[in-house]
């Protein structure tokens, strides 16, 4: 599936369904030190030493559907749609410390392995069409089999940022091309505290957003006045942001 439709963007895909389209929570689940997780989970020690992070980010967009379209100008506020979530799993004193600093879009809360399955699901409303997200997706998809996630309840998709960047850059040139960092920077987006799961997951979703604009550079000409509106405003939330400030419960 393309992200475009659902962000309220005309597109050319006539084989997918309308409800896969509609009210759709874009969630990106991202994990930092997946394998210890899954080595964790797999010997049934949930109580081990670990030093992990899971980040959850969710673009809601009846941000876009429901809400005014202001200007993109800084000055004017946006649609806030972000929401992002830091979970840590054990770490030293100093680790939980740096952790908590390089942060950037709320509070880390810090768990128990035990309780993280929990946590997600927690922040996981299974009352919409869910697109689950992620940049270079099947890792993070292994850890989330490994938890037990439910990845069929009201899931309506998957999309991998990777491959939308492919899809719209073309193969890389380079080794590591396609890493998140190098993406976000072909897409003029500023980039900071990666290896935390948290941010990381925020700005995989920024990312989604910028490819969905960039899929139509060059032919905004042919859309209507809103829908280039529209496209304004997604470029807009992708590079500045708009977020509230997430702690879990």
């Amino acid at each position: 599936m393309k992200p475009g439709k659902s962000l309220g963007l005309p597109t050319n895909d006539s084989k997918s369904t309308p409800t896969e389209y509609s009210d759709v929570l874009f969630i990106c689940i991202d994990f930092e030190n997946g394998k210890q997780i899954i080595s964790r989970v797999i010997d049934n020690d949930c109580i081990g030493k670990i030093e992990a992070q899971a980040g959850v980010s969710i673009f809601d967009t009846r941000t876009l559907m429901n809400s005014p379209l202001p200007s993109p100008s800084q000055e004017t506020p946006l649609p806030v749609g972000l929401q992002t979530y830091n979970i840590g799993l054990g770490g030293s004193p100093s680790t939980k410390k740096l952790v908590d600093r390089r942060f950037l879009f709320g509070e880390t809360k810090w768990i128990q392995l035990a309780d993280l399955s929990a946590s997600i699901e927690k922040l996981v409303d299974r009352t919409r069409n869910i697109v689950l997200v992620g940049h270079g997706f099947a890792a993070d998809l292994h850890v989330l089999k490994a938890l037990g996630f439910d990845l069929e309840t009201s899931i309506a998709g998957f999309l991998d940022t990777e491959a939308e960047a492919r899809a719209i850059f073309g193969p890389p040139n380079a080794r590591g091309g396609l890493r998140l960092g190098r993406v976000l920077a072909r897409l003029k987006c500023a980039v900071g505290g990666c290896h935390v799961a948290g941010n990381d997951g925020n700005f995989t979703l920024r990312a989604l957003l910028l490819l969905a604009a960039e899929a139509y550079s060059g032919s905004e000409d042919s859309l209507d006045g809103s829908a280039r509106e529209r496209l304004e405003i997604i470029r807009a939330i992708g590079l500045r942001g708009e977020v509230t400030t997430g702690v879990v419960d």
